[in-house]
């Protein structure tokens, strides 16, 4: 009994706002919560601005995106970013398609939040289009990658001609293979000249009734010979027909940026 009226007579004695700031540290308030600013559902633009905003205990933030349109992801922002307080960010150069963005926030190193989540929908080419996916890729010199030729949005799609050029003394292509929509073409021809920088792709299919939608019409394969920001160019002389052999007017043809770094 006189050994708890002393330690009671101790904690008495002990300074009380030291004492409230200790009983703080273990209080189950002090939790980051982070809302994420209302955001459009739909872009038509290939930047999009995301906000969002931490309650009193969130003190840094990090965020990542997840592309859920694409089966070969180009890691672009997939990541979490480092800590910061800041409460915004622009993402630049996204492909069309659909993403997740996930954000989340901490108050210490161990007292973080479990991240919070929005999708909206990228639809910023309007077609019928030809595009390059991605719109944006970093390699690695000496790194061989892909990149693909995609249609947007065409009716009736019967035949294509498409023309490709890019700066061969930066870059090497090696293959060019068709996509899912001409996989199973009566004709196919492809070529490439590694002295030109240029690629052909023609393309028809015969008592074929038509292909209409979006899909990819080829998949490139590319090397990195040095370093700098390079352009994989849709040439204005890629045609398109329908399977009456008429030819279907291209609204726009979307370069893709390739920056190769050491």
């Amino acid at each position: 009994m006189k050994k708890l009226l002393l330690i009671g007579l101790l904690i008495i004695g002990c300074d009380e706002v030291q004492l409230s700031d200790l009983l703080s540290d273990f209080s189950t308030e002090n939790i980051p919560v982070t809302t994420i600013s209302t955001v459009n559902s739909s872009f038509e633009s290939s930047s999009v601005s995301l906000n969002w905003i931490g309650n009193e205990f969130s003190k840094s933030f990090s965020y990542r995106l997840e592309p859920l349109s694409y089966t070969d992801i180009v890691e672009t922002y997939t990541n979490w970013s480092v800590w910061d307080t800041v409460n915004t960010v622009t993402f630049v150069n996204l492909d069309d398609g659909s993403y997740n963005f996930h954000i989340k926030s901490r108050f210490t190193v161990e007292n973080e939040e479990v991240s919070q989540s929005v999708n909206f929908i990228v639809d910023a080419i309007a077609g019928p289009a030809l595009r390059m996916y991605p719109l944006y890729q970093r390699v690695s010199q000496g790194e061989i990658f892909n990149m693909y030729v995609y249609i947007e949005d065409v009716v009736d799609l019967g035949g294509l001609e498409l023309h490709l050029s890019y700066p061969s003394s930066n870059l090497s292509a090696s293959t060019m293979t068709a996509g899912s929509i001409f996989s199973n073409s009566s004709i196919f021809f492809d070529t490439i000249s590694s002295t030109d920088g240029t690629m052909e792709l023609i393309a028809t299919a015969e008592n074929f009734t038509g292909y209409t939608g979006s899909g990819v019409l080829a998949k490139l394969t590319l090397s990195a010979l040095s370093t700098g920001l390079d352009t994989l160019h849709i040439n204005d002389s890629s045609i398109l027909r329908n399977s009456g052999n008429v030819q279907i007017d291209i609204v726009d043809r979307v370069y893709g940026l390739i920056e190769v770094v050491e």
